[in-house]
Parts: structure tokens; sequence; C-alpha cells
């Protein structure tokens, strides 16, 4: 009798044990599938930043002088502007523009729109997992204004969220990994 008891024991003990490792093993996984979700999240963000940052700074980087602004079109969510964007002599049109929200791409984020990156007619660029991309003008005083002659800056915020959803232990939700990135860029090849 005393066998059985200590057999019923051992396996209580040994399920236990399992359900541990089990449980342990799942939280790990999660843990991990949130990480990888966060990073390739922030890694979108600094990819499309890059492309940003590159093109913003040189706004009328080549226009000749007397030409007129370099913008051509000051939207809040697009933009329209001249720059010798690959030094080589020839002035470019580089259009941003933020499309309409879409499922086709297979995210299942219904909130993320392509970004979309135009030089000279031909999509050279997108901005991956975007769900928000606004610009504000200001002109030397760092006043708002959407006169194109007296554009100084352009501020702008970038919002990305992941594509796919990954569940949240503290909400008991299902949610989308978010990286935000803020900044003023001053057009240092505007006189």
């Amino acid at each position: 009798m005393a066998s059985l008891l200590d057999n019923i024991g051992a396996a209580l003990i040994l399920g236990t044990i399992i359900v541990l490792i089990l449980t342990f093993n799942m939280s790990m996984n999660q843990n991990s599938y949130q990480a990888t979700i966060e990073l390739l999240t922030q890694e979108a963000l600094i990819n499309t930043v890059r492309m940003i940052e590159f093109d913003f700074y040189k706004i009328g980087h080549g226009v000749p002088d007397g030409s007129g602004s370099p913008f051509v079109t000051l939207g809040q969510d697009s933009i329209v502007f001249k720059a010798d964007i690959n030094d080589d002599g020839t002035v470019n049109t580089v259009t941003y523009a933020l499309g309409p929200a879409s499922t086709s791409s297979g995210d299942q984020n219904p909130n993320v729109r392509p970004l979309y990156r135009v030089v000279d007619g031909t999509v050279t660029g997108s901005g991956s997992g975007v769900t928000q991309f606004q610009l504000t003008y200001q002109d030397a005083g760092n006043n708002a204004t959407s006169v194109a002659d007296s554009v100084r800056s352009t501020s702008i915020t970038l919002r990305i969220e992941s594509p796919f959803a990954y569940f949240d232990n503290i909400t008991n939700d299902f949610i989308y990994a978010v990286a935000t990135w803020e900044s003023v860029i001053y057009h240092r090849n505007i006189q």
C-alpha cells in the first residue's frame, strides 16, 4: 500500500513539474515573440526615418537661385519638393505621400498605411507599418505657415505599428507594437 501511495505522490509531483515546465516554456515563447515584434517595429521606424532625413535635409539642394521655392506642395500628410537627391547635377522632384489603409498587404493591422516615396514619378521607396505621418511647416520665426516661400523648417511626426498583434499579459488583450519619432528638420539649403 505504501508503494502505491509513493507512486501516486511521485506521479503528482512529476505532473506538477511538467505543468510548470510547459507554462515556463509557453511564457518564454510568448516573450520572445513579443520582443521580436517590437524589434521589427523599431527597425521599420529606423529605416523609414533614415529615408526621410536623407531627403528632407536635401530640400532645396542644387535648386538654382531665383527659381522660386523648392516646395511644390505642402500637405499635412504629403509633401512635394525639389532637390538634387543624388548629387548628379539634376534637380529631382520628390514626393512623400501617405496612402490609404489597405488590407491587401496581408497585414492584420487595419491602421497600417503605406508611405510612398516618389522621385521623378517613380516609386523608389516605401515606409512599412506607418499609421501616422504628419507634417507641419514653420517660417524663420518658428511660426506655423502654409506659404511655400516662407517655410524654413518642417516638423515631422511618424508613428509605426507592427503589422501583427501579440498577446499582452498585462492588459489581457492583443496589441500592436508601436514606435514613434518626432523631429524638426531645418532646411539649410533655403535662403
